[in-house]
C-alpha cells in the first residue's frame, strides 16, 4: 500500500491487486480502517481510496484483503500525521 495527504485531513491509497487460489482478483474484498476503527470496504477490482483522517495528528491506515471464504490478508499499514483532522 502506498499514497499520501492530499489535503490536511484526506488521504488517497493504492495497492497492489490480491491474489487468491479460489478468489479471483476482482472480488476480493478490502477493508480500510483508520486507527483501529473500519470505515469502508471495496470489492470488484478496486486498487484505490480516498479516506479522511479521525484525529489530529497520527493516523494510522490498514488495509486488509479478504477472499470470498472469509480469510483476510495480515495488514498492510501506514501511518500519515494529518493537521486540522477531527475528532468527528
Amino acid at each position: 500500500m502506498w499514497g499520501g495527504p492530499i489535503d490536511s485531513c484526506e488521504v488517497m491509497f493504492f495497492w497492489s491487486p490480491s491474489s487468491d487460489d479460489l478468489t479471483p482478483a476482482q472480488f476480493i474484498l478490502y477493508r480500510l480502517s483508520v486507527n483501529g476503527v473500519f470505515v469502508q470496504g471495496t470489492t470488484l477490482g478496486r486498487t484505490q481510496a480516498i479516506e479522511y483522517g479521525i484525529v489530529n495528528g497520527p493516523n494510522r491506515f490498514d488495509l486488509v484483503a479478504v477472499d470470498e471464504a472469509g480469510n483476510a490478508s495480515a495488514p498492510a499499514s501506514a501511518t500519515f500525521d494529518l493537521s486540522n483532522c477531527g475528532p468527528f
